[in-house]
Order: structure tokens, then C-alpha cells, then sequence
């Protein structure tokens, strides 16, 4: 898909992926576009491979949402917007291709996972 391609294209949209893959060359938004939270937003991959070369953004606003269940979920950086509950990970692999991993308050994982 195209560099700043969002998942959000009108209000309440979802996007899910049980299998094959879907590819991002650039950044991607949850809830939003390059520039603001507009809308909600989901991302459901329980099958498959979900990557963004770039940073994949969820913005911190009520409804908006990542679950990761199964398959793979590959991103340069994930950007939560401070909101720790946005992911959803019970099953499946997440990759961070072009960032460190933190685990704790300010990382891009919170403290429930220590």
C-alpha cells in the first residue's frame, strides 16, 4: 500500500486479517490520519502477516485498538500515543523492525507484560 496509507478512511472503520498479508512502505494510523485522531479505528489480525515499514500510530482515543491474536504483526515503530491498554496481544508474533524495546510506562509495551 502507499506511504501514509491510514486504516481509517470514515468513522468506525475496521480492518482484519486472518490470512495472506497486507504491506505498508510507509507509516499507518489507527483512528486518524498523518496529522489527527478523527474517527475509530481497529486492527484485528488473528491469522497472516500485517507489516508497516514505517511507524504504525494509534491514537489515544476511546474505541481505537489493535488486537493481535495470531500471525504476525511486523512494525518499525508502534506508536500508542501514551495509551497502554490500545494493543491487545494474546497469541501470535510482533516484530519491531526499527526501534528498541522498551517494556515499562513510556515504552511502546507497558508494565503488564514484566
Amino acid at each position: 500500500m502507499p506511504p501514509g496509507h491510514r486504516l481509517r478512511h470514515c468513522p468506525h472503520r475496521s480492518y482484519s486479517i486472518s490470512g495472506g498479508s497486507a504491506t505498508f512502505s510507509g507509516n499507518a494510523y489507527v483512528g486518524g490520519s498523518t496529522t489527527t485522531a478523527g474517527g475509530t479505528g481497529t486492527l484485528t489480525i488473528s491469522g497472516g502477516s500485517f507489516s508497516v515499514a514505517g511507524t504504525l500510530k494509534v491514537y489515544n482515543a476511546a474505541g481505537n485498538a489493535i488486537t493481535l491474536s495470531g500471525g504476525t504483526l511486523a512494525v518499525g515503530v508502534l506508536d500508542r500515543s501514551g495509551n497502554n491498554a490500545s494493543l491487545t496481544w494474546t497469541g501470535g508474533t510482533l516484530s519491531l523492525t526499527n526501534s528498541d524495546l522498551t517494556v515499562g510506562v513510556n515504552g511502546p509495551l507497558d508494565r503488564r507484560l514484566i
